[in-house]
């Protein structure tokens, strides 16, 4: 507890009959160097994410300023050649374009429209539209249903982002398989794939944004994966196993007997 400018703990313990007795302690030093490690934790996360931004940005706009130099410079011997610089402007213009697109779009405040749903109806509808449109991946289910109190567009995109990023991973054909594990008050859903598998040193910057070791994308898929997931109360991890990679999301379940704001 806060008073003036000092933090304040309590306890209260029985001492005669009715009689209770406070102790208070000051914890203001603790409390400030908690506060100093929490703005040196947001600045070193603004520092990555500044260093990723950059690093992303800069290979694109390196071969645009070139092909623009070699343009004004009036290197292209023929059409052909201007015509190819000309086309790399445009294409890395577009590829920056993008990049800061999807920079705004992952800054801005995301809403949420919280209702009660079904985990299966979910997953059964992104499942379904994945499949459509992508016939080298099998994707096998063998999941338990469980009522949530999540936004289910969201929680679609979390589970697509997962989806999709598993299916990068998979060279020509391969399966993923989406299982659970569930008790009384939490529901574990495990994405496993028969891809690549995750960088072992990579591991603790997957969730990271713009980190990514695809040749294409943003690398924020992941990222707006833990962003949501976080949102909704629960946690998303990263690992390997003996045939490729697993993302396990970990929800609450919803009890009718709690409330829910």
């Amino acid at each position: 507890q806060k008073i003036g400018d000092l933090w304040f703990s309590y306890t209260v313990m029985p001492y005669i009959e009715s009689q209770r007795v406070i102790i208070f302690s000051d914890v203001t030093n603790i409390r400030k160097r908690e506060e100093t490690m929490e703005h040196q934790e947001r600045m070193a996360a603004i520092g990555r994410l500044t260093a990723s931004i950059a690093h992303e940005i800069k290979n694109p706009l390196t071969s645009l300023v070139g092909a623009s130099e070699l343009i004004f410079s009036g290197v292209p011997s023929d059409e052909e050649d201007g015509a190819q610089l000309v086309s790399i402007v445009k294409r890395e213009g577009k590829r920056v374009k993008m990049l800061l697109d999807s920079l705004f779009k992952y800054t801005e405040e995301l809403k949420y429209n919280m209702t009660k749903c079904s985990l299966k109806e979910i997953h059964d509808d992104v499942i379904t539209l994945f499949s459509l449109s992508n016939k080298n991946v099998e994707i096998n289910r063998k999941y338990d249903d469980a009522e949530l109190f999540v936004d289910p567009n969201r929680l679609k995109e979390v589970f697509w982002n997962i989806i999709l990023n598993s299916s990068e991973a998979i060279e020509d054909e391969g399966e993923i398989v989406i299982h659970t594990k569930k008790s009384d008050k939490k529901i574990e859903i495990y994405f496993d794939d028969t891809g690549k598998g995750f960088i072992e040193k990579n591991l603790d910057r997957i969730f990271d944004p713009f980190f990514s070791t695809k040749k294409r994308g943003t690398g924020l898929g992941l990222a707006q994966v833990y962003r949501i997931v976080t949102k909704f109360g629960g946690k998303v991890t990263a690992m390997n196993t003996k045939k490729g990679a697993r993302v396990v999301v970990e929800l609450n379940i919803y009890l009718e007997d709690e409330d829910v704001k």
